[in-house]
């Protein structure tokens, strides 16, 4: 019989009758492909235990972050008027960030940055989705935003002939 290192073992002739024990489960699953050859059983590494630690924690980190991130806006736009904002509440942005608003089309509305009100002919204004934005500038109302946390507020109405209620929607973001 030839020497085998430590980590190899051969595989057995199959046995006939199943047992329970760990080695006859190894010898059972061996038999199944029908050969007799030498197996690599080598133990369980420190460096799959890591791996596979690590790949649990990232999955469980995709999962947390896709169930516990609340994309919708605060409770102030939830009755449809505001469609959508940005920068996104609580994001992390540069000075010269376009501040942005989408609303409902019967709606039309101002925006002031810190509450300093934007007039209407710095606002870019796109019709179709009802959007007004602003980006800050040289010459502008707002030259740039200064860093740390920065508040926009939308006031809305709306338009002449259409009903609904006049409201209000604030939010921030930081700037670094």
């Amino acid at each position: 019989m030839s020497r085998l290192d430590p980590g190899t073992v051969r595989r057995p002739e199959c046995p006939s009758a199943g047992g329970k024990n760990l080695q006859r489960l190894r010898q059972e699953r061996a038999c199944a492909c029908g050969k007799n050859e030498s197996v690599r059983l080598g133990p369980i590494t420190l460096r799959q235990v890591v791996f596979a630690a690590l790949l649990a924690v990232a999955g469980g980190s995709l999962y947390l972050a896709g169930t516990l991130h609340d994309d919708s806006l605060t409770a102030g736009a939830r009755s449809g008027v505001v469609r959508s904002v940005l920068p996104r509440p609580g994001s992390i942005q540069v000075r010269q960030t376009e501040v942005q608003v989408e609303l409902d089309s019967t709606y039309t509305a101002e925006l002031a940055i810190n509450g300093t009100t934007i007039p209407d002919d710095q606002l870019a204004v796109i019709q179709g989705l009802n959007r007004i934005s602003y980006t800050p500038g040289s010459g502008r109302e707002i030259e740039a935003l200064p860093a740390g946390n920065n508040c926009a507020v939308v006031r809305f109405r709306p338009v002449a002939g259409t009903s609904g209620e006049p409201g209000s929607y604030r939010w921030c973001f930081s700037v670094q």
